[in-house]
């Protein structure tokens, strides 16, 4: 089909942009702010799972909602919540009270959650639409663009206050709404399922991998109550709760090293600019190795990095495993939504995407938060590190499995 879709990729990529630095603006300090507002590490570990568990709830609630209705689409619901996340920011930013501060930050907490799934669903749906979107690379410079602002945030708020990264938050996230509201509208009509992400033509801003072809994956084959598939999203979350686990208490890291809020942002900075290159090279990766075996080794650099996390004695050395954040979260950010997007059909793709948020950014904070802040309130970082490292070593093992068994069902074993 030959695509006559205007290219969306300037627009989208800014969008991404600006959701990325509100993102890491608020979630890289948020262990920190919390600290600084008198919080033990038992009552962060709380608040993490808060916000996690009323990101479930959302997000589940609005793929299904995704799924079952073309009235109200992934845009509307992006635009909805980052206006919320405005006016929320503004209350966290001026409350006085310990609980509104705490709850206010909660809610926070689960919009920056749930827009991680919703941009999924809404990248996917330009491109099973047949726009110009290459949205790992967009993914990819939205990470990038969040390094030098994660430096000067930690410049600051080492001279001022750690209320400071609600005001980037709400400067960042008023400029996306102004952002989303310019991109096309796109409803679930405009897709048509049998050519799915493939259609688009082979340009410098193509759209995706070749994906049932190359692949060898038929749309739609894998059902959303298919045992191996759940083995998968488990599997994903033990890993995910030990990759959190590394970054909600990356501060705590950083301090029994003998560094400080400037060396978190040098961290933090490191971690966002390798993102870029793992990114931009996920298409012509995809094109010889599956999204299943990328996603697969994604997840194993994901443990290896919390491991070199723990045995660490230097700051230098955490400087050296964030560089694994170019395999780990770089990889597996683009891999993931492709892969679902792949093996289910486009009346369960909404599902899947909410699913997999629910199990990475939701379920997975909700889980080990408050286990974590009480581990390190009796023992070392480097104890919790090798604890959620041991547990997420066999979980590796569980997805290369499972997706080798969904690969069977859907014939992806024959480029597997």
């Amino acid at each position: 089909m030959e695509n006559t879709k205007k290219n969306i990729f300037p627009m989208f990529t800014l969008s991404m942009m600006l959701y990325c630095i509100s993102y890491a603006t608020v979630r890289n300090y948020a262990t920190l702010f919390l600290q600084n507002e008198g919080f033990t590490n038992a009552e962060i570990g709380i608040f993490y799972s808060l916000g996690s568990a009323f990101s479930i709830i959302s997000q589940v609630f609005l793929g299904t909602l995704l799924d079952k209705q073309d009235r109200i689409t992934a845009k509307h619901m992006l635009c909805a919540v980052t206006g919320l996340g405005i006016l929320d920011a503004a209350l966290v930013y001026f409350a006085q009270a310990r609980w509104l501060i705490f709850w206010g930050f909660v809610v926070t907490n689960m919009i920056i959650l749930l827009d991680k799934s919703l941009y999924n669903n809404f990248g996917m749906s330009y491109i099973n639409a047949g726009y110009k979107l290459n949205y790992s690379l967009s993914r990819g410079i939205g990470s990038f663009s969040t390094s030098f602002f994660t430096i000067l945030t930690g410049v600051i708020i080492s001279k001022y206050s750690t209320r400071y990264i609600f005001i980037f938050f709400i400067l960042m996230h008023t400029l996306l709404l102004l952002v989303l509201l310019r991109l096309p509208l796109v409803r679930r009509s405009d897709i048509v399922d049998n050519e799915g992400p493939d259609t688009a033509d082979e340009d410098s801003q193509n759209t995706a991998p070749a994906g049932s072809s190359s692949h060898g994956t038929p749309h739609g084959t894998v059902a959303l109550t298919n045992v191996n598939l759940w083995l998968l999203f488990v599997s994903i979350l033990l890993i995910y709760s030990c990759y959190n686990a590394g970054n909600n208490y990356h501060i705590n890291i950083i301090q029994a090293l003998g560094g400080g809020s400037k060396e978190l942002g040098v961290s933090d900075a490191i971690m966002a600019v390798v993102e870029l290159p793992a990114m931009a090279a996920f298409l012509p990766l995809s094109r010889k190795f599956s999204y299943r075996r990328i996603m697969c080794f994604s997840l194993a650099c994901f443990v290896i990095k919390v491991l070199l996390f723990a045995i660490a004695t230097q700051i230098y050395q955490i400087y050296v495993a964030q560089v694994l954040q170019l395999f780990s979260y770089g990889l597996f950010i683009p891999s993931s939504a492709y892969y679902i997007n792949d093996i289910l059909g486009e009346h369960r793709r909404g599902r899947g995407q909410a699913l997999l948020g629910v199990f990475t950014s939701g379920l997975s904070g909700l889980l080990t938060s408050p286990f974590v802040g009480l581990i390190l309130d009796h023992y070392p970082v480097k104890t919790m590190l090798l604890f959620v490292g041991s547990i997420a070593s066999f979980a590796v093992l569980g997805a290369i499995y499972s997706t080798g068994r969904i690969a069977r069902v859907t014939g992806a074993h024959k480029t597997a």
